[in-house]
Parts: structure tokens; sequence; C-alpha cells
């Protein structure tokens, strides 16, 4: 038989790993919503064609073809569709949409 303490914390647990579990789900709602719109800017500034793919692991210069000037553009809508800001410094580490969607995901969770 449960007295009321250990039925309080087995209530309090399970409320609290539900609450995690939402959490958990908005993150992944959050990431994805941010990956689908981070390949629609990119799709947008390189009018790459709908029956084409973009993986999240494709090389933005050597496989979708960015110049850097584009890169430059999607940089600039990443920021202002997310509203993050890039430093300059940070333009640079970012080769692969992933790699992108990570630091709108870090920079959003801050």
């Amino acid at each position: 038989m449960l007295t009321f303490a250990a039925l309080a914390t087995t209530t309090t647990l399970h409320h609290g790993s539900k609450k995690n579990q939402e959490i958990l789900k908005n993150e992944i709602m959050d990431r994805k919503y941010i990956e689908e719109n981070i390949i629609k800017i990119i799709r947008d500034e390189v009018s790459y064609p709908l029956e084409i793919e973009i993986s999240l692991s494709d090389n933005l210069f050597t496989i979708i073809g960015l110049d850097s000037l584009d890169y430059v553009e999607v940089i600039m809508n990443i920021e202002k569709f997310f509203d993050v800001y890039v430093s300059d410094d940070s333009m640079d580490r970012f080769s692969t949409a992933k790699e992108l969607v990570d630091f709108v995901v870090e920079s959003k969770n801050q």
C-alpha cells in the first residue's frame, strides 16, 4: 500500500515525465519547422527544382551549388526569418543545411 507521500511522489514523477515528453515533442516539432524552412530558404535562393530533394547533409556549395553571394543571401534570409544573428566569424563555419539548422536551434534555445 502506498503512503500519501509515496503517492504524491509517484504522481509528481509521472507528471514531470509527461511534461518532459511535451517539451521534447515541442523541441522536435520546432526543429522540424526550422529544417523545413531552412531548406525552403536555400531552395528559393538557388531556384532548386522541387522534384530534387535537398538533404540536410548536402554541401551548400559543391552539391547544392550556392556561390558566395547566394550564401550571404541565405544567411540574411535565415537571420530575418528566424530572428537570429549570425556573426561574420560564424558565417565561415556552415557548409551544410544541418549546420545551419543546428545553429538556429542553439540560438533559439539560449
